[in-house]
């Protein structure tokens, strides 16, 4: 923590030279020294400028500052996250206002812990379990993004969550509501004399910013119209080169609002607003009607919000928004947006049934080809026939929203599978996550369950995801086969020769390690025996015990029903994000992001 304070005096006279204290004075805070600080040595050059960026855009939406800071146990020197993250920022002279209001995030890059101090009035702005919550997220995005990913998802909730519970200052200069130059002509001229109205001939596609082509708009207007006919909700997109000095937010509802969108007495529908201005550049999703508010979660907007960021920093701008469109569709028929078709929309009351017709074996990725798929299937058939349980197989491609188990089960529950009154059967499923990584699981009810041990589920998804992680899913799915008709058939999963092989190796080289240990002890320890004439000479009185036989298990088997989730959950009361006002009045919840 010494050199820590060390370095962070020597940072303050640089930012002093700098004239950064005089900047921060004038200003009521100071650009002149960044943000986001790395002691672990984990971030780039472009990455600490990426985060402090993001970090001084939180500050000018909100009034609030930002810091990140990742630093190892090392330089800890055994004090707490939180007095280093209050040192810190005390330290740096961080903070917007008077009262230095602001978040300080602290990051142990060693044992993986966070902590998040509030300072002056953002402590008001969000809870101690939000903060737990932001926390918790960010730490979790270690392993496939790094340092980098950790502290970018810290920033990006502390971002969310503001907007969320609409944490623009009251006291302070209010951003957004104050346009600088003459407004877009739909605006009314008095906007507390606008009355609502609904106009079913405007564009949907209005492309101020001109990043598509016509013909790119004209198929966006065609799909929009047809999804508005389906659902009777309204999808809107606006591009513009400027928010006209509003936040993107209100600019996003007032032109929903002043425009005449929306299905129904609520309005009911949403916004996507992408702002082209070269230095406040990103979208957001303004959210209209009770139902649209529900449905768009956190959860939901963060996830739709990753794909389309990926879109969006990479310039397919049309590609981007065609992909957000259909998920954004989703989300309105099943709940989430990442969820397979087959799952039943939030409108259906769904009664399981048994499904003959489905085929036993499907493919949606092309790992198998149509003869293959035909083999497979005639092999599942005679299992099946055999042992008088459902066996089928499922490949697919790996959704967000649902974990691989848990897709693998709510395939079985709502797809038909399974015989008789307990739905007696066992499926495969092979989730296909990208960059030749496979999830393989196993689902089974009834008679299904019959030996399904773990060892037995371990063996029969291991050996499978092996060849399909290898290229030969016809392998894997005609070998998970045999060993399900082995599993029935005698009670266990037999491990591959090539597993026996090398238990056998190990066993050797263990047993011949012992051996030698055991033989060197014995010849050291070696004496010319005396003759006795008694045996019972050898036996020393009060040694001999009897000891209870014990009963141990070598094995079990775990039973689980699936109980499915109920689908209507999602709108039932407080699953949307916090909502807001327009200029209009008119309440509204969303998203976004810069890019």
């Amino acid at each position: 923590m010494k050199r820590l304070l060390r370095f962070v005096t020597l940072l303050l006279a640089v930012c002093l030279c700098l004239g950064a204290v005089t900047a921060q004075a004038a200003q009521a805070w100071s650009e002149e020294y960044y943000r986001a600080m790395d002691f672990s040595e984990g971030l780039s050059g472009a990455e600490q400028v990426d985060l402090d960026e993001q970090c001084l855009e939180i500050m000018r939406r909100y009034q609030v500052d930002v810091a990140l800071l990742a630093i190892t146990s090392e330089e800890r020197e055994g004090d707490p996250l939180s007095e280093i993250a209050r040192n810190y920022y005390a330290a740096c002279g961080f903070g917007y206002g008077e009262a230095s209001d602001g978040f300080m995030v602290v990051y142990d890059t060693d044992t993986e812990e966070m902590v998040i101090e509030a300072v002056g009035r953002a402590g008001n702005l969000l809870s101690e379990n939000d903060l737990d919550f932001i926390c918790e997220s960010a730490v979790g995005f270690r392993d496939d993004y790094g340092i980098w990913g950790v502290l970018y998802v810290a920033a990006k909730e502390l971002d969310d969550h503001l907007a969320g519970n609409d944490a623009a200052d009251p006291s302070g200069p209010d951003i957004s509501r104050q346009p600088d130059g003459a407004l877009p002509s739909w605006y009314p001229a008095d906007v507390n004399a606008f009355v609502p109205f609904h106009n079913e001939t405007a564009p949907r596609v209005v492309d101020t910013a001109d990043i598509f082509t016509d013909a790119e708009e004209r198929q966006m207007e065609r799909r929009l119209a047809e999804i508005r006919s389906e659902l009777d909700k309204d999808i809107v997109i606006f591009t513009d080169v400027s928010t006209y000095g509003f936040d993107r937010k209100i600019y996003a509802a007032d032109f929903y609002d002043f425009n005449g969108y929306g299905c129904g007495p609520e309005y009911e529908g949403v916004c996507l607003m992408i702002c082209m201005d070269p230095d406040d550049r990103g979208w957001w999703v303004c959210c209209t009607g009770s139902e649209t508010m529900e449905l768009y979660t956190d959860e939901n907007a963060d996830e739709l919000d990753d794909v389309l960021y990926e879109y969006m920093a990479a310039g397919d701008y049309a590609e981007g928004v065609a992909d957000w469109i259909e998920n954004f569709r989703m989300m309105y028929l099943k709940g989430s947006p990442f969820v397979p078709a087959w799952m039943p929309d939030v409108s259906e009351s769904f009664e399981r049934s048994h499904n003959a017709e489905l085929p036993r074996v499907t493919d949606t990725t092309g790992a198998l080809n149509d003869a293959e798929l035909a083999q497979l299937t005639l092999q599942a058939a005679q299992v099946a026939d055999q042992y008088g349980v459902d066996v089928a197989v499922r490949v697919d491609r790996y959704f967000r929203s649902m974990s691989s188990q848990d897709y693998s089960d709510c395939y079985y529950y709502y797809n038909g599978l399974g015989y008789g009154e307990d739905f007696d059967g066992i499926l495969l499923t092979a989730l296909a996550a990208g960059g030749g990584t496979y999830w393989c699981r196993v689902s089974a009810e009834g008679t299904g369950l019959e030996h399904l041990t773990d060892v037995n589920i371990e063996r029969l998804t291991s050996q499978c995801k092996d060849a399909f992680e290898g290229g030969d899913a016809y392998k894997g799915v005609s070998r998970w086969l045999r060993q399900v008709d082995g599993m029935y058939r005698t009670g266990r999963v037999p491990r591959t020769a090539a597993s026996w092989g090398l238990t056998a190796i190990i066993e050797a080289v263990v047993a011949a390690v012992v051996g030698g240990v055991a033989l060197l002890r014995a010849r050291l320890g070696m004496r010319t025996a005396k003759i006795q004439t008694n045996a019972d000479t050898y036996l020393v009185r009060d040694t001999l015990r009897a000891a209870p036989v014990e009963d141990r298990f070598i094995g079990a088997t775990t039973s689980r029903t699936y109980s499915p989730v109920e689908r209507s959950s999602s709108r039932s009361g407080g699953g949307g994000r916090s909502s807001y006002s327009g200029s209009s009045g008119r309440s509204h919840s969303g998203s976004g992001r810069s890019f």
